[in-house]
C-alpha cells in the first residue's frame, strides 16, 4: 500500500498485526442488504470492499472510520460455539473487549474517482434539500434528487470479484483477502450465505410496531450442526446448491449497482450507491473461495457463465 495511506502510517500493523494490503489504493467498505423480489431467504447480505478515495479527516478518525473485523458480538459468540467453545458467551464477551482488531478499510468511504456534487442553488423563499442523516452524500432520501457523490469524466472501471466464506465463517471473515484485492483495484462483493453452513448469519425483518414502520429488527440464523445419525453428503449437496444461488444473486447486485438500479438497503447504512453506476467492469466478473466456499465456486462457475474465472 502507497505509504501516503493513513492505514500504513498508523499504529494499527503494529498493535494490532493486521498487515497493510498489498496495492498502492486506500480501501472502502460498506455493507448491503437487498430482498430480492420472491426471495424468502431474508434478503442477500454482502460486504463490498472496493477502491476508495479518502477525505483529509478520515486519517485522524482512526478508531471510528476503520471498521472492525467483527461487526456484531454475535458473531464471536457464534464463532466459539461452532469451536464448540465452553463458556462461549463469556469467552466471546471478552474477545469482543479486548480482541476485536479493525480492518484496513475505512466505513462508508467514497469510491474513488467520485467526487461531490454541490446542491443546485436555491432561493429564500425555497428550502434546502435535506440530507440524508449521518450522510456524506447530501442526497435527498425520498426523492434521491440534491448533491451527492457522481463520477468524474475518465473515472476509471474496476472489475468485481464475489467471494464465498468456508464452513463456520461470515462475511467479514476473510477481510485481509478482500482488501488486499480492494487495494488492487476489484470490487468484491463478500457473501453472508444463507445456507446455514455461517457460524451465523444476520437476517432483517421489517418491524411489527406502527412507531417503527421503517425501521428492522435483527434475526440471526444459527450454523446447523449435523447429527451424527444425517448422512453428510445430501446436507452439503443443498447447502452448495443454495451457496451458489447466494453467489449469483451477488453478481446480479453488482450489475444492478452497474446499471444504476436503485437499490433499499436493509442495513439502513447511508450511502450513495449510485458511485457505483457505470464503473464496474463485468466483462471480467470472477468467483472466488475458500474451503466450503471453493466448492461454492465451483458449482456457480457451472451455473452462470458469466463468471469468466475462479480461484
Amino acid at each position: 500500500m502507497a505509504a501516503t495511506d493513513p492505514w500504513a502510517r498508523s499504529g494499527f500493523v503494529r498493535s494490532q498485526g493486521i498487515p497493510a494490503p498489498s496495492g498502492e489504493r486506500s480501501v472502502g467498505c460498506v455493507d448491503l442488504m437487498h430482498q430480492f423480489e420472491g426471495d424468502e431467504a431474508g434478503g442477500l447480505l454482502v460486504r463490498l470492499f472496493y477502491p476508495a478515495q479518502l477525505n483529509q479527516s478520515q486519517p485522524r478518525a482512526l478508531p471510528t472510520t476503520y471498521a472492525p473485523w467483527v461487526p456484531n458480538s454475535m458473531y464471536t459468540k457464534a464463532y466459539f460455539a461452532f469451536k464448540n467453545v465452553r463458556w462461549s458467551g463469556f469467552v466471546s464477551s471478552i474477545t469482543n473487549a479486548f480482541l476485536n482488531p479493525r480492518i484496513p478499510a475505512v466505513l462508508g468511504a467514497a469510491l474513488l474517482g467520485s467526487y461531490f456534487q454541490p446542491p443546485p442553488a436555491t432561493t429564500s423563499e425555497t428550502n434546502d434539500i435535506d440530507s440524508a442523516p449521518g450522510s456524506e452524500t447530501g442526497v435527498n432520501a425520498e426523492s434521491g434528487e440534491g448533491s451527492g457523490r457522481v463520477n468524474g469524466p475518465g473515472s476509471p472501471l474496476f472489475p468485481v470479484v464475489v467471494f464465498s466464506h468456508g464452513l463456520g465463517a461470515m462475511r467479514t471473515t476473510y477481510s485481509g483477502i478482500c482488501c488486499d484485492l480492494a487495494s488492487h483495484g476489484y470490487v468484491v462483493a463478500s457473501v453472508e450465505h444463507r445456507d446455514r453452513s455461517a457460524c451465523a448469519s444476520l437476517q432483517r425483518v421489517p418491524s411489527s410496531t406502527a412507531t417503527e414502520a421503517n425501521t428492522f429488527q435483527d434475526q440471526w440464523m444459527e450454523f446447523y450442526h449435523r447429527p451424527e445419525t444425517e448422512a453428510e453428503f445430501p446436507l452439503r449437496n443443498r447447502q452448495v446448491l443454495q451457496r451458489s444461488r447466494d453467489a449469483i444473486l451477488a453478481l446480479e447486485l453488482l450489475t444492478m449497482l452497474n446499471e444504476g438500479v436503485e437499490v433499499h438497503n436493509m442495513m439502513e447504512a447511508h450511502f450513495d450507491f449510485r458511485q457505483f453506476q457505470g464503473r464496474l467492469d463485468l466483462r471480467k466478473a470472477a468467483i472466488m473461495g475458500h474451503s466450503f466456499g471453493g466448492a461454492t465456486t465451483i458449482q456457480a462457475l457451472s451455473q452462470d457463465h458469466r463468471f469468466l474465472s475462479a480461484t
